[in-house]
């Protein structure tokens, strides 16, 4: 037995070899990077994970869109959200209903800034984390540019009492003027690959990093 000086616990170098081979054959010949960030779903503190994205996610409150993803820049250099299917958008809307304290007696409509923009105003949607726009979810009749300058969206998180003349579905999307405040806004990063800094692309790094937080994975499942 020896003490590694990074790890609190006892490793037999022997039984260390024998576990590390069965690495691959549990996470399906995944890198080992990969396989570091599969096994830890951690987020910073005041953050949730989305393991369908392996993204973190946070809801701000009470904010216009311009200071909304000023905001979530600010934090972990992230951005308002995008979303890329059914699944997150879900996750998304239930992230905010139980963040957001929210009186329905004096409004019953509790929204959300999501990052879809066009801030250009050239008929182009965008994301301000540049990915691809693969998923909308439109309310009926929109979106509409009712204002003329409707160049940001919310979600309607929750509509407590639905009008059947004015049709709106929960979870879909509004555009509205950028300048209005919402009641929430919700952040996202997506989390880097483990311990790897930004802009660290040697691969040897990042599989020296991965064998070392392995170890130690097994070390504390083992010894603890």
């Amino acid at each position: 037995m020896k003490c590694l000086w990074w790890m609190k616990c006892p490793v037999d170098e022997v039984s260390l070899v024998n576990e590390l081979s069965l690495v691959d054959e549990l996470f399906n010949g995944r890198n080992p990077v990969d396989k570091l960030c599969l096994m830890n779903n951690e987020c910073e503190l005041g953050w949730t994970y989305f393991n369908l994205t392996h993204g973190c996610y946070k809801v701000l409150s009470n904010l216009n869109f311009e200071l909304a993803q000023e905001e979530c820049s600010l934090q972990k250099s992230g951005s308002l959200v995008s979303i890329h299917n059914h699944e997150e958008n879900e996750f998304v809307n239930n992230l905010v209903e139980k963040s957001i304290k929210w009186d329905f007696n004096s409004n019953i409509l509790l929204t959300a800034w999501i990052g879809l923009h066009d801030l250009t105003f050239n008929k182009k949607w965008r994301w301000p984390d540049d990915s691809m726009v693969d998923y909308t979810n439109w309310n009926i009749g929109e979106p509409n540019g009712e204002f003329g300058r409707e160049s940001c969206v919310e979600t309607i998180v929750r509509l407590d009492k639905p009008n059947p003349r004015n049709p709106i579905m929960s979870h879909s999307w509004n555009d509205i003027p950028c300048s209005v405040i919402r009641p929430a806004a919700v952040c996202k990063y997506k989390r880097k690959y483990c311990g790897a800094h930004q802009g660290q692309n040697n691969s040897a790094d990042r599989s020296e990093e991965a064998f070392y937080r392995i170890v130690e994975l097994i070390c504390l499942n083992n010894f603890n």
